[in-house]
């Protein structure tokens, strides 16, 4: 009896340290740092955000999210990884919040900086209820002043919401492991689907789970676990019939990718990467200022920092380590060996079990190990990105390591005020040395000197032909794009009220009668195609538009050309044949200009693009080709398609056409429809004449 009574005292004393241990002695709303907080955080996240970079993936995320909205689809996939593979749709699902909104893509840049906002807030929150409100305002200022956080938290991007997620996923854990409320297996098998979706990273928190079901096994239900896995499988129910309808599409796809490469020691890339997420710069694949940053001349002390950083974090696991795994356990005598051992084991589990505080710390210890030596070998290629999995933890383990100093310091009398007073000092230190780092970064990026190949200033290149047209009662807008800025541009015109008309860099576009007018964006260095525009459009320069990196984009009205006779007929039920012509441009370079009437509709749909292949062979069977990429076309409408040679001595030149249409792949499930980020080509065609030939004889005007 007296022996059941101490079992049930000390548990109770357990309970009251546990209890005593959430417990905070002020309101948050009433502490000051929850203000400073929130105004350091704001600042650098949301501070000239209208620069934001706007990439391929950026215009794909947020193309296909407005797409979905608008014709009623429900995405089946992301977009595609580098590898090729189609990325889960759950970024799909979130970019819809703000493509509800309207069709500015900046609104997808918000909504993530908002939620990385949360993050840190959640952070706060987090360690302030299990570890106190001094590690909470240390951990939360370090993680709002990282650079590398700040970068990805100022464009939009799938992993960029992961600290977010992760924020919740440790919360729910706690509850179930520190707390022991039952009830948090669903949520937390739940938060980790979706983030496998984000990035595949988010997957590696399986071990995270893992350890919180073998230290809070009597807290799981068995209708929490069938919860979990049922909502899990809803979650990517829509790519699993992508995968299905598509006969394993991605699976066949990385198994092609992994041929290539082999499996490899990836340990110097993956520690450099960690260490990335300590500095107090950051860029896409770096950490280095770029030439004219104003960092760069402090820049080899200023890294010192990185390695304080990293010297307190490695300390604060250590300790962490200690603290949760010395545990004294007393070794039963007058047993067997092998039975001495498995008693001292039960003993050792039982015991840390029952030691909320040790269970925390090993959560958070399997959550940054784990995922880090399994990075150290991968059959795939890894980039920094892959190590926003880790936020914030490593600013969690520095700040427990200043709150354990200072509690250490406690036991020696007259140390403890200074040792908190030096704490608080090199706190204020590394924060405002990280917030000087990342305001610079951000300087930088607003004035072009971090490399980013477009961003959503372009918008104003829209705006600015869309205003040129209005003012001057210009009906159509054609805008030229190359392969980067494909997606870009088309997304961007989704905001225009005057019809646009996207053209490949490689070809011009002009109205169908002398009567009508086009505004032209030309992007830069694209001599060539100015040139064309001026000597076949009447093209006349209106302007350009600056945009943060490079140089700026050109702005021309052009004008159609009357229709010119020809011997030939054209290419049937699709191209006119108008009188083409060898011509040295303005830029002394010499083309072949093939000049087409368009003889049929060929009208705007989502993503649909019209692909004309046209091959040219003059005397001795030299040959030169040139491919027209439109989104749209009337009949009428006239299109040059230039091949630069040298000077040919010929009157007539033959011409080959190939035609093909690519369009968006839809799944059809009943009366939905499901959305993905490939394509369906249609077979090229090979154009025939008149006469059913499929080459095309051309008369040169001299």
């Amino acid at each position: 009896m007296i022996e059941l009574n101490e079992q049930i005292i000390s548990r109770q004393q357990r309970e009251e340290k546990a209890a005593a241990s959430f417990s905070v002695s002020r309101p948050w709303y009433l502490c000051w740092e929850i203000y400073a907080l929130l105004l350091v955080t704001v600042g650098l996240r949301f501070i000239r955000l209208d620069t934001t970079q706007f990439d391929t993936d950026q215009a794909k995320l947020f193309g296909l999210a407005y797409e979905a909205i608008h014709n009623g689809q429900l995405p089946a996939t992301g977009i595609l990884s580098s590898i090729r593979i189609l990325n889960p749709p759950a970024i799909l699902y979130m970019m819809m919040i703000p493509a509800a909104f309207g069709a500015n893509p900046f609104g997808a840049a918000l909504f993530i900086a908002l939620f990385n906002v949360a993050a840190v807030l959640l952070c706060y929150f987090f360690v302030r209820c299990y570890y106190g409100r001094f590690p909470a305002t240390i951990a939360a200022l370090l993680f709002a002043t990282a650079a590398r956080a700040v970068y990805y938290s100022r464009f939009s991007w799938q992993q960029n919401l992961l600290p977010f997620f992760l924020m919740l996923f440790l919360i729910v854990l706690f509850q179930g492991v520190v707390r022991r409320r039952s009830g948090w297996f669903a949520p937390a098998l739940i938060l980790i689907a979706w983030m496998a979706q984000l990035h595949s990273t988010g997957a590696m928190l399986l071990a995270m789970l893992a350890l919180a079901v073998v230290l809070a096994w009597k807290t799981l239900r068995w209708w929490d676990i069938l919860l979990g896995i049922v909502v899990s499988l809803l979650l990517y129910a829509p790519f699993f019939y992508w995968e299905y309808s598509s006969h394993l599409y991605d699976l066949h796809a990385y198994l092609d990718f992994q041929k290539k490469y082999t499996w490899e020691d990836t340990s110097q890339f993956t520690y450099y990467y960690y260490t990335l997420g300590l500095s107090p710069y950051a860029s896409f694949m770096n950490d280095i200022p770029p030439v004219g940053s104003r960092l760069l001349p402090h820049w080899h002390w200023l890294t010192k920092i990185k390695y304080l950083l990293l010297l307190c974090e490695i300390g604060g696991m250590v300790v962490a380590l200690g603290k949760a795994l010395l545990i004294r356990v007393p070794v039963e005598k007058g047993l067997a060996p092998l039975q001495q051992v498995w008693r001292w084991c039960v003993s050792y589990y039982t015991t840390l079990c029952k030691d909320p505080y040790r269970c925390g710390l090993l959560l958070l210890l399997a959550w940054q190990l784990v995922p880090l030596f399994a990075l150290r070998r991968q059959s795939l290629p890894i980039y920094p990105h892959y190590f926003i999995v880790f936020f914030p933890g490593q600013y969690l383990f520095i700040a427990l390591l200043f709150t354990w100093v200072v509690e250490w310091l406690k036991r020696w009398q007259g140390w403890e005020t200074f040792g908190r007073g030096a704490i608080v000092a090199i706190s204020i230190l590394l924060v405002v040395m990280q917030g000087a780092g990342s305001s610079l970064m951000i300087l930088d990026f607003v004035r072009g000197r971090i490399y980013a190949d477009v961003d959503v200033t372009l918008q104003q290149v829209i705006r600015q032909a869309e205003q040129l047209a209005l003012k001057q009662h210009i009906k159509r807008i054609y805008v030229l794009f190359n392969v980067k800025t494909e997606d870009t541009m088309r997304v961007l015109t989704y905001q225009s009220h005057i019809p646009v008309t996207l053209v490949s860099t490689s070809c011009l576009m002009l109205p169908g009668s002398p009567d009508e007018r086009a505004v032209l964006v030309v992007p830069p260095l694209h001599r060539n195609t100015e040139a064309l525009a001026t000597q076949f459009g009447h093209g006349q320069h209106q302007g350009d538009v600056a945009r943060l990196r490079g140089e700026p984009f050109h702005l021309y009205t052009v004008q159609g050309n009357a229709s010119t006779t020809s011997t030939q007929a054209g290419f049937q039920q699709h191209l006119q044949a108008e009188e083409s012509v060898m011509q040295k441009l303005k830029t002394n370079a010499t083309v072949f200009v093939s000049r087409w009437r368009f003889t049929r509709n060929a009208p705007t749909q989502w993503r649909t693009t019209y692909i004309y292949s046209f091959v040219a062979k003059g005397p001795g069977g030299k040959q030169q080709g040139v491919q027209c990429t439109v989104s749209n076309a009337a009949p009428g409408d006239e299109l040059l398609a230039p091949m630069q040679f040298k000077q040919w001595h010929t009157s007539q030149i033959e011409v080959q056409a190939k035609y093909t249409v690519r369009a968006p792949r839809t799944i059809a499930l009943g009366s939905l429809t499901l959305l993905t980020d490939t394509f369906v080509e249609s077979p090229k065609s090979r154009l025939l004449t008149d006469k059913g030939k499929d080459w095309l004889t051309l008369s040169l005007q001299k």
